[in-house]
């Protein structure tokens, strides 16, 4: 194939020189792998998860290597958690001994959201068309470097639970109860700032009071609904805008009265939280603030992390065009190595994009070059899954998990790996998934409850159950491989534990 041939940064694996066992013989098989599905290569082929990136933030460096695999169709993307835990584990202990460490993190953390904001409203359709490709393509790899070095300083936030705040506080306070911390996990955990989605909710109500709905409102607004997969066309996001925020719409004059709605809202959750803090030990002011510092910045990374997708997506749709390829194959290809190469590449590597629609396995080691195969993805398949089921799967009654928001309800299982299967959930169902994304927000609105296989207090199942007050157990690890579509469970979101009736 063009692309693994003339590359000098990707090469191509010997026939049966399985990946998978390259990327668990890297990671050392350290604990539970996260799976994350129906992401593209485009995001995840780019090499997010290398020392590049890491190195600037956190002392230890664990190998964060990356396995993409693509078997008949179906993406899986596989991360080892215990990475996620290091970085957690790191700056934790760090902010009980001196709560000013993470100062710097935080100033690191934002630094960035400027240039992409400015990024994001520059390189507008218009914009691009009458841009050279050649002063395009430094854009691309530029514009990820960007977001991608924000995401290494939130990811401390990733992976943070009751478990291991009672380790780590455990350590320095050698008198803490875990009965102490689960008092105040609820309250601690319920994020007082407002998410990623009511963000967007202010910004196309702000956008509303100072232009109406003009012309430009779509393309404005793209991001919404930008996911690591995919971005929608401007003919798509008008008509989710409107699905969204259509009485808005017709009325802009409405806009004013749903922001002053929502400063009372905020003031009020605000004001709640700092009389309960008032009342909470200096130790346990500290976990309440740390909790709710996490929740935030992994929070916050979306909207912008989104936008900087939409931008180079965008470059990305005209160099497809000018290559005459297909736009349907951007997820299928590589940024730094395939993408920056222009036009004239794509084209030459049109039918090593359609290939890659069926099968392939990307690894992405933390050092080192990234690695392609087309060969034995059955096998590469088995070796994957075989680490991450285990024995007690197959006749398990009884799921465990951490609690996402609490309440106790009875429900039919709708299993949802992918957008696709959208249509096919019904209201009052249980919805059972991989992760949420922001994409499954209208899901989530129309669910009884939400049970999750990953995910931690900071994750985006657990902060937007909160918002609509959804029963939510999350961190499961493989609800989605033990319920069926049509089971009837009971979710005790109280305790974390989702029981098949």
């Amino acid at each position: 194939m063009v692309s693994e041939k003339i590359t000098k940064k990707i090469t191509r694996d010997p026939k049966n020189n399985f990946l998978a066992q390259k990327f668990l013989s890297e990671i050392k098989a350290t604990g539970d792998l996260t799976t994350l599905h129906n992401y593209s290569l485009f995001i995840f082929g780019s090499g997010y998860n290398t020392a590049k990136y890491y190195q600037p933030v956190f002392k230890k460096q664990p190998a964060y290597a990356l396995l993409n695999l693509r078997f008949k169709g179906k993406t899986g993307i596989f991360l080892p958690e215990h990475a996620w835990r290091e970085y957690g584990t790191e700056v934790f202990t760090k902010y009980l001994k001196n709560p000013a460490s993470v100062i710097r993190i935080e100033k690191n953390f934002y630094h960035n959201f400027p240039e992409i904001d400015k990024r994001y409203y520059k390189y507008t359709y218009d914009f691009i068309a009458q841009q050279a490709e050649k002063k395009l393509l430094p854009i691309l790899g530029n514009t990820f470097d960007l977001f991608w070095a924000t995401n290494a300083w939130s990811h401390f936030s990733v992976y943070f639970d009751l478990d291991l705040c009672y380790l780590i506080s455990k350590k320095a306070y050698s008198d803490v109860t875990r009965l102490e911390l689960e008092d105040i996990w609820h309250e601690a955990t319920d994020m007082v700032a407002e998410s990623f989605d009511k963000a967007q909710k202010r910004d196309i109500l702000n956008y509303l009071i100072k232009n109406g709905n003009d012309e430009n409102l779509t393309e404005y607004c793209q991001y919404f609904f930008t996911t690591y997969k995919h971005v929608l066309s401007l003919k798509e996001a008008a008509r989710e805008i409107k699905k969204t925020y259509g009485k808005f719409l017709k009325n802009p004059k409405l806009a004013q009265a749903e922001i002053k709605k929502m400063d009372a809202e905020k003031l009020v959750k605000e004001k709640a939280f700092k009389i309960w803090r008032a009342k909470l030990s200096l130790r346990q002011k500290r976990v309440a603030d740390f909790c709710q510092l996490v929740m935030h910045v992994r929070d916050q990374r979306k909207n912008h992390f989104a936008k900087g997708i939409t931008t180079t997506w965008r470059i990305a749709e005209k160099i497809f065009e000018t290559a005459g390829v297909d736009k349907q194959l951007i997820e299928n290809v590589i940024l730094i190595e395939e993408l920056t190469k222009g036009s004239r590449y794509i084209a030459a590597i049109k039918k090593t994009l359609i290939k890659r629609n069926n099968s392939y396995a990307v690894y992405v080691p933390y050092r080192g070059k990234k690695q392609i195969s087309y060969h034995g993805l059955n096998q590469e398949y088995k070796i994957i899954n075989k680490y991450i089921i285990r024995k007690e799967e197959k006749t398990v009654q009884e799921i465990k998990g951490q609690i996402g928001n609490r309440g106790i309800t009875q429900g039919i299982v709708r299993i949802i790996k992918s957008p696709t299967q959208f249509n096919s959930f019904q209201k009052n169902e249980i919805l059972v998934t991989g992760m949420t994304r922001p994409e499954y927000v209208s899901l989530m609105r129309k669910a009884k409850a939400i049970i999750t296989d990953e995910g931690g207090i900071t994750c985006h199942a657990a902060i937007v159950s909160r918002e609509l007050n959804k029963p939510c157990v999350i961190g499961t690890k493989f609800a989605t491989r033990v319920l069926k579509d049509g089971d009837l469970v009971e979710v005790n979101a109280d305790k974390g534990v989702v029981k098949i009736l």
